[in-house]
């Protein structure tokens, strides 16, 4: 949490800190010390990718952050949820210095997924508006959809066909329920939303960024909203950040 009197000075080294970053002139990269420490809201889901199989999670993970260096890694302390990027590797729950990282850059060490698909994830990242942070029992959809949006971006959005280039059934991924199956209708539905926003939201805030590892799976968070204030369990709820996004 940030004390009220330090909050105004924080944003403004934050947003030009994050400013620089994305514009990618940082001569040595930040760096962060993560250590993964258990999975919050979201459903296990079952991925096909590169002719494998697989039974995951998809939802908010949880993570330790400490020990940053530079600008905006010093800025980075506390517990945070997070989203992935990489189905390659795996979190770790032993603690591995990242880096911090333009997400166009990611995954490591894949070769990253390049400026239109990380433009695509800051877009869905603008449109949920915090929703994909809320930590209750009742977001588990929200939070599932988000992290398949995530990875279906990340693996299969193609800027030069949009929309349709981003379902669950093609592509790189196919993504089913759990064991087999198709999603839940609330899945679906959040997917759907969340489709339209990565074609369409175009969302320039500098709050999204990336920390990745060459050894251990990458990840995306908010930088400003550290835990508790990611699991907004009082004051702010599902109704109000719905709103707040139809007001985008």
């Amino acid at each position: 949490m940030i004390d009220e009197s330090e909050e105004g000075e924080w944003d403004m080294k934050y947003i030009a800190a994050m400013t620089v970053l994305m514009a990618g002139t940082i001569a040595c990269a930040d760096t962060v010390d993560v250590r993964f420490t258990g999975t919050a809201r979201g459903r296990n889901v079952t991925l096909q990718k590169s002719g494998s199989t697989m039974n995951v999670f998809a939802g908010q993970l949880k993570h330790t952050l400490s020990n940053g260096t530079g600008t905006v890694g010093s800025r980075l302390d506390g517990d945070y949820l997070t989203f992935c990027t990489d189905l390659d590797q795996y979190v770790t729950s032993t603690t591995r210095t990242y880096e911090i990282a333009d997400l166009a850059t990611m995954p490591k060490p894949a070769g990253g997924m390049g400026e239109s698909r990380a433009q695509a994830i800051r877009n869905i990242f603008g449109f949920a508006s915090g929703q994909q942070f809320v930590n209750t029992s009742e977001n588990r959809d929200f939070a599932a959809a988000f992290q398949l949006a995530v990875w279906e971006i990340a693996y299969d959005f193609n800027s030069a066909v949009g929309r349709s280039s981003l379902g669950v059934s093609s592509g790189s991924l196919i993504i089913n329920a759990y064991g087999g199956g198709t999603l839940s209708s609330a899945i679906q539905a959040h997917l759907n939303d969340l489709f339209d926003a990565a074609n369409d939201f175009n969302y320039h805030g500098s709050d999204v960024i990336g920390i990745a590892s060459e050894t251990a799976q990458d990840q995306i968070l908010n930088a400003s909203i550290p835990l508790p204030s990611a699991a907004l369990s009082g004051g702010l709820g599902l109704a109000g950040l719905a709103a707040s996004r139809r007001r985008r």
